[in-house]
C-alpha cells in the first residue's frame, strides 16, 4: 500500500490538479469532525445553544472540531465546484471546437 501511494504523483506545475486530493481530504476531515461532534450529540434541540457553549467551555478540542466541522462545508461545496468545473474545461479543451 505504501509503495503505490508513494507511485502516484500530482504534477507540481499544474496547481489545478490537487482539487480532487484537497476534495477527499475535505470529505474525511468532515467525517472525522462529525463522528467527533457526534460524541457529544444530544437529541434534544430546546437544549442545543447551552450545551454547546458548555462543550466549548469544558471540552478543549471542541471548538476546533467545531470550527473545522462548520468551515468544512464551505470548503467542501467549493472543492467540489472547482473540481467539476476543471472536469468541464478540460472535457472542452480535449474536444476542440466543433463549430469551426
Amino acid at each position: 500500500m505504501l509503495r503505490y501511494s508513494l507511485a502516484i504523483l500530482v504534477p507540481y506545475f499544474r496547481p489545478t490538479s490537487v482539487f480532487g486530493f484537497a476534495l477527499l481530504v475535505a470529505i474525511y476531515v468532515q467525517m472525522y469532525s462529525g463522528f467527533l461532534l457526534a460524541l457529544y450529540y444530544l437529541p434534544d434541540p430546546s437544549f442545543v445553544i447551552t450545551i454547546r457553549e458548555d462543550l466549548f467551555m469544558e471540552v478543549w478540542w471542541f471548538p476546533y472540531v467545531y470550527k473545522a466541522h462548520v468551515l468544512g462545508v464551505d470548503i467542501l461545496f467549493t472543492l467540489s465546484y472547482l473540481h467539476i468545473l476543471k472536469k468541464f474545461y478540460l472535457k472542452n479543451y480535449a474536444e476542440g471546437d466543433l463549430d469551426g
